[in-house]
């Protein structure tokens, strides 16, 4: 603790004597708030910066800070070098007003399914045989109300928007299936609560699985999935444009949460179906009934293959075996925003970047326990075939504490960079506790792009590590 300035005297009234009160009452202010600080709080390992744990880097961390300026207080020596000095201060004002709400710093997390008002003039169904019945006909607009739809084999809607009467009141143990080989799309989805435990009741093994030309610009809110690891998918999407998903929780699947794609590759900026809208997407759980079987070919939470017009963003994935978030095939032009991964005792990715993914942003994300945070996929061996290209990942942070590869002494990296990736933007990231590197760039630019570019990015890693490698884990 710092000592207190000497030469204060309380024994006059004089202009001075007062200024010098003011000045020891405010020095002792200091003393107490830094006292406080020190005793009953402990730095946010998810902010850098949040040095009193309150979850907002501010002025308190700033005297935080200064207090130990200097010294080789670990508290306050955010970079882990040893001492409190400038590059500390500069990290923190660089988090200065950042605040963390439960993923990261300044991170959203997903809107929880919440409750909506019914189109006028509905036609309100109670049993499994009405909703059949309704769906066969047409009817516009079918109004669930509270209870159990159970079928012989899942429901099939072709042109008719389906709610639930009241918010997760209506429960269907049969999957269902929107669109068809025509109709004018558009149809949506509200409210539902989907609880499987028979694949074969779900349309390929989804609980809700859209496609063909009545498939498209469908529109699926407030909804919930739940595989019970039974059920192979929660939502399938093949090559359907337009396509809206908003405030959804899904849990517990086999092979991938929410599989959205077009499985046929074309050059970048060629015509494919474009998505319009993923956001809010909480989801928990995927594995193969014996983990890891799928080796990469499926296990995901969020699988994205389609440029999405809008920032796919509030999205929070845990408990899933091989990665978290997956992009490929045509996945371009699309901004990833507010992502909390967390792989705890899972050997996955964070985000698994595939072939081919072009001009994505990924921003504003925290990864807690991952092997290997971001992971761009190499080339196979074949020029012109590597996964990522002129992507930038940008203010977030990688944290390898916890995860199976420090635990099992094996390689943990933040990001890497395999065979033919190039013009890859790094910036603003700060890898934590991995045993390898931060950032790993083996073989890169070989497809005749740009180079990489890393900046403004910190570095707290396990000692041996380094903060760049051009080697392979």
């Amino acid at each position: 603790m710092p000592k207190a300035a000497k030469g204060f005297s309380f024994k006059h009234t004089s202009h001075i004597s007062r200024l010098n009160l003011v000045v020891f009452v405010a020095v002792f202010a200091a003393i107490g708030t830094y006292i406080l600080i020190h005793s009953f709080a402990a730095p946010n390992p998810n902010l850098p910066g949040d040095l009193n744990g309150d979850n907002t880097v501010n002025g308190s961390d700033l005297a935080v800070l200064l207090s130990d300026f200097g010294t080789t207080n670990t508290a306050a020596d955010i970079n882990s070098d040893g001492t409190v000095n400038i590059i500390d201060l500069s990290i923190l004002v660089s988090h200065y007003g950042q605040t963390y709400s439960g993923g990261g710093g300044g991170i959203a997390l997903p809107t929880a399914p919440q409750s909506y008002t019914l189109p006028s003039g509905a036609t309100v169904v109670s049993t499994s045989a009405q909703l059949t019945s309704a769906l066969s006909s047409g009817v516009a607009n079918i109004v669930l109300a509270d209870g159990t739809y159970a079928n012989s084999t899942y429901f099939s809607d072709a042109s008719s928007n389906i709610y639930a009467q009241h918010l997760g009141k209506a429960v269907l143990n049969a999957g269902l299936v929107v669109g068809g080989n025509s109709g004018a799309g558009g149809d949506t989805v509200q409210g539902l609560a989907f609880n499987l435990t028979n694949n074969s009741l779900g349309f390929q093994g989804a609980e809700l699985n859209i496609w063909g030309p009545a498939g498209a610009n469908t529109k699926v809110y407030d909804c919930t999935f739940e595989g019970n690891y039974d059920m192979d998918f929660g939502i399938v999407n093949l090559k359907i444009s337009g396509f809206v998903a908003q405030r959804l929780a899904l849990s517990h699947f086999h092979a991938d949460a929410m599989e959205i794609y077009d499985n046929n590759h074309v050059p970048y900026g060629s015509s494919t179906p474009h998505i319009n809208t993923i956001t809010d997407i909480a989801i928990d759980g995927v594995h193969a009934a014996t983990p890891g079987s799928s080796n990469g070919t499926a296990e995901a939470g969020l699988w994205v293959g389609n440029p999405v017009d809008n920032p796919v963003s509030r999205i929070s994935v845990k408990n899933v075996y091989w990665s978290s978030i997956w992009t490929g095939n045509n996945s371009y032009d699309t901004t990833f925003s507010d992502l909390t991964i967390d792989e705890t005792n899972e050997t996955g990715t964070g985000i698994y970047v595939e072939h081919y993914t072009y001009h994505d942003i990924f921003t504003n994300f925290i990864i807690t326990a991952a092997d290997t945070g971001i992971n761009s996929e190499w080339d196979d061996g074949t020029l012109g075939n590597a996964a990522g290209h002129f992507n930038t990942y940008e203010n977030g942070t990688i944290d390898a504490s916890n995860s199976t590869a420090n635990a099992n002494n094996s390689h943990s990296t933040g990001i890497f960079l395999d065979e033919g990736t190039d013009s890859t933007t790094i910036t603003n990231v700060t890898f934590k506790n991995q045993n390898w590197a931060g950032i790993g760039a083996y073989l890169n630019n070989k497809e005749g792009g740009g180079s990489n570019t890393y900046t403004n990015n910190t570095y707290q890693l396990e000692s041996g590590a380094v903060d760049i490698s051009t080697g392979h884990p």
